[in-house]
């Protein structure tokens, strides 16, 4: 629902999304492998919390860019995607040392049922918006990055 109002207001082609998806993906991979590298040196609690803050900010500056500004929309999000990747991991790993045996695997399942179901509730209220609101695109961008305000203030 999204895309099409994307390629409307940068005037890109199908290619160009592709390149916008492959760079947040790309971008994942690259968290998983650092993370992997350097994890143990970390903090994981300041590190889920700062890449939370990070992932918020980028995205909202992602959607200050204008319409001739599509490079600078995609290194926001692909650094958002980032981000996020850094606080899957990192938090992940806090799971892993918090619980062991039975206890871990319940912690793992709850917090894969939590990660679906916001998945789920942002694309469904994302899509409201684009589809039912006279709203800009933007706002309905906006959606997964309120939703995950209340992971900072925890």
């Amino acid at each position: 629902v999204l895309l099409p109002k994307l390629q409307e207001y940068f005037t890109i082609t199908d290619s160009s999304i592709a390149l916008m998806s492959t760079a947040s993906i790309s971008s994942g991979v690259v968290a998983f492998s650092l993370m992997f590298c350097f994890g143990d040196q970390l903090d994981m609690k300041i590190m889920m919390c700062s890449s939370v803050v990070a992932e918020v900010a980028l995205h909202v500056v992602s959607l200050l860019c204008g319409p001739t500004q599509f490079w600078l929309f995609v290194t926001a999000r692909s650094c958002a995607a980032f981000c996020g990747a850094l606080f899957q991991v990192s938090l992940n790993v806090t799971i892993g040392g918090m619980y062991k045996g039975l206890s871990l695997t319940r912690a793992f399942t709850f917090l894969m049922i939590v990660d679906t179901s916001f998945r789920i509730i942002s694309q469904t209220v994302s899509s409201y918006f684009v589809t039912n609101s006279s709203l800009s695109w933007k706002a309905s961008a906006l959606v997964p990055s309120l939703l995950s305000l209340p992971l900072i203030v925890m």
